[in-house]
């Protein structure tokens, strides 16, 4: 279950959901995706497929907001139903719940009623917030008036029993928030084919081309783009880099864009910087392959960061800020560089520190290929989600 699937909103935690799922089907498990609504009949789906579900949309202005919430809470009892209905024609023996927050957490209710084991695929800390607001809403009528809206009442309605995270900095928030820690389990949320990864890293470039640096991702301020546009500002003008190029492929806000390209603009950057837009998840590989070096300067506590991976997949080394999931993938002075976050500055020297030292930028590209067959391959990280479904299956067998 998850309230988003691709091909629709081609984020992170979908395309590990597609992962997952296409995995697990491949070493012959019989599965349903039940997913939202959310874009239907955009493109063909196959079989196991069940858009069924009701998106659910939230405003944070005055009347729209309590009309969303009251609506909200009409397709979040009508989710609960269908889902019954589907587990009823379906029987699974177990259930993924991957986000909830477009269909809330009323799928889970129909899984209790059922008593099938849920294992929750966390890519993010939407279940930590969900227990935050539930807990922190001090006025009796509020929080009488939420739990009604969101159906939450109490932490078992969340099925905390198997959570399985993207990284170990994930696990410790799950932990800290007052989840045991034997239920709480780290497994990567994606895997790259050992086919497809680029063995022996990327040749050393030419003495005559431009350092070409790389952003992919949203355009919003916690991806921290406009840190990376200001530290490009710095090497151009403080340190007359004027052989580099930076690419920034992704999409955003229409605000948030046209901030960046006033941000591009002010700093004298149109003949440095190149918004991209959004690109074909399957077109990425080519961006990677024609970078010298990723820049990943999330402000925000990043749970995991698949494009790093991605990225070291080709052999592109990494800058990455030190938060959250990223230090688990991006190995200091191994496969890139680790710097503080929201400082432009650092991230400006980390850059210079790459393009003057070619040597290294070419070890750190073999490093990546090497790190990536070690522990991110689409066979070690689907095996070891069978296991784990396995164990929770032969556990609530004997319970």
């Amino acid at each position: 279950m998850s309230d988003l699937y691709p091909p629709l909103s081609l984020g992170g935690h979908e395309i590990g959901c597609k992962f997952l799922a296409d995995g697990l089907e491949a070493k012959g498990h019989r599965l349903l995706v039940l997913t939202s609504n959310f874009g239907k009949g955009a493109a063909a789906d196959p079989s196991t497929v069940c858009r069924s579900l009701r998106f659910i949309t939230h405003s944070e202005r005055g009347a729209i907001r309590r009309f969303n919430e009251i609506r909200g809470a009409i397709l979040a009892r009508l989710n609960y139903t269908i889902c019954r209905q589907v587990i009823r024609n379906y029987r699974p023996e177990i259930i993924i719940a991957g986000q909830l927050n477009g269909v809330s957490i009323f799928p889970l209710r129909a899984a209790r009623d059922f008593s099938i084991p849920v294992v929750h695929v966390v890519g993010n800390y939407y279940l930590l917030e969900l227990l935050r607001d539930c807990e922190r809403r001090y006025n009796p009528i509020k929080r009488i008036y939420g739990q009604c809206l969101s159906g939450f009442r109490r932490r078992e309605d969340l099925c905390l029993e198997h959570i399985t995270v993207h990284s170990d900095a994930v696990n410790c928030q799950h932990v800290r928030s007052g989840i045991d820690s034997n239920r709480v389990t780290t497994i990567y949320p994606i895997g790259i084919a050992a086919k497809n990864v680029c063995i022996g890293g990327k040749s050393l470039r030419s003495r005559n081309s431009k350092f070409s640096l790389l952003f992919v991702g949203r355009l919003d301020t916690e991806k921290g783009i406009n840190v990376a546009v200001d530290a490009v500002g710095l090497l151009v003008k403080r340190h007359g880099a004027y052989d580099i190029h930076f690419d920034i492929v992704g999409a955003g806000e229409p605000r948030q864009v046209s901030r960046l390209h006033r941000q591009i603009a002010r700093l004298g950057l149109r003949e440095f910087v190149c918004l991209r837009g959004r690109i074909p998840h399957r077109l990425i590989s080519q961006e990677y392959r024609s970078a010298d070096v990723l820049l990943v300067p999330s402000i925000w506590e990043e749970p995991f960061g698949l494009v790093t991976i991605e990225a070291m997949s080709q052999g592109l080394p990494v800058i990455a800020s030190n938060v959250g999931g990223l230090p688990e993938n991006v190995e200091h002075m191994k496969t890139g560089l680790l710097v503080p976050p929201n400082d432009s500055e650092k991230l400006a020297e980390a850059i210079l520190k790459l393009k003057s030292d070619p040597t290294l930028c070419a070890q750190m590209s073999s490093n990546c290929a090497s790190r990536v067959l070690q522990r991110y391959t689409d066979v070690i990280v689907i095996n070891k989600y069978e296991e784990y479904l396995n164990n929770v299956l032969s556990r609530d067998s004997t319970t």
